[in-house]
C-alpha cells in the first residue's frame, strides 16, 4: 500500500510540472507572437505616416486645393502581413469655430 501512495504522490508531481511547463511555453509562445504583430502594426503604421510626408514634401505649389495629388485616396499596398493605407486631410479648410465666439459672447 505504501509502494502505491509513494508513486501515486510522484505521478501527481510529475503532472504538475508538465501542466505548468505546458502552460508557461504556451504563454510565452502567444506573447512573442503578439509582440511580433505589435512590432509589424507599428513599422505599417510609420511606413503609412512616412509616405503622406514625402508626399507634402514634394508639393510645390503656392496653394492648396482638393485637386492636388496629396488629396487624392490612395489604394491601400501590402507590406508586412497587412496593408499600409493614409489619407491627407486640409485642414484650413474647416471652420474654426473658436473664432466665432469674441469677448461678450
Amino acid at each position: 500500500g505504501f509502494a502505491i501512495l509513494m508513486v501515486m504522490s510522484v505521478l501527481m508531481v510529475l503532472v504538475g510540472l508538465i501542466v505548468d511547463v505546458t502552460y508557461t511555453t504556451f504563454r510565452g509562445i502567444f506573447f512573442s507572437k503578439y509582440n511580433e504583430n505589435e512590432f509589424l502594426a507599428y513599422i505599417n503604421a510609420e511606413a503609412g505616416f512616412l509616405a503622406g510626408i514625402s508626399l507634402l514634401k514634394i508639393d510645390r505649389t503656392d496653394y492648396d486645393a482638393l485637386t492636388e495629388y496629396w488629396a487624392k485616396e490612395y489604394p491601400p499596398y501590402p507590406l508586412n502581413n497587412g496593408y499600409v493605407t493614409f489619407k491627407i486631410i486640409d485642414e484650413q479648410g474647416k471652420l474654426n469655430i473658436n473664432k466665432l465666439v469674441n469677448e461678450l459672447g
